[in-house]
């Protein structure tokens, strides 16, 4: 939300509040707590009352945390958010706010120059007619 995305999801804690194991056969069908299958055997094994309330608990304690953090930054609402807000160490002394490191930008301002400095070797290495995975491989 910092970063001025619209909406932030995160069904993970969601699925572990459900009791996800993390079994990764989400795309199987074979999913062996019931959660992501349509497989009536194994569909059997979800308990729904059971699991609403702990689904709900989750939300609420999510919800109570984004408040506390809102709080502890003396902001009412999560509209208020912005890069100013957060924090990152960008080496063993230093510590920057993301609005130094990711500033904003004007819509259009990467589709023509002067492109904003940060990109400079992004848009070097940029071409609309070849990506070029060894520039992205991981050492």
């Amino acid at each position: 939300m910092t970063l001025t995305a619209d909406l932030c999801n995160s069904a993970r804690g969601m699925m572990l509040s459900m009791g996800c194991i993390q079994s990764l056969q989400c795309n199987t069908g074979h999913c062996p707590t019931g959660i992501s299958t349509q497989r009536p055997a194994l569909v059997k094994g979800l308990n729904v009352s059971d699991k609403r309330q702990r689904v709900a608990n989750f939300h609420e304690e999510t919800v109570k945390s984004v408040a506390e953090i809102l709080a502890a930054a003396g902001l009412s609402r999560t509209e208020e958010l912005n890069r100013k807000h957060i924090f990152r160490r960008t080496s063993q002394t230093q510590i920057s706010h993301y609005q130094d490191i990711y500033p904003p930008m004007v819509a259009g301002n990467l589709l023509s120059e002067p492109f904003p400095s940060a990109f400079d070797e992004d848009i070097k290495q940029a071409n609309a007619e070849m990506f070029n995975c060894a520039a992205c491989e991981i050492n």
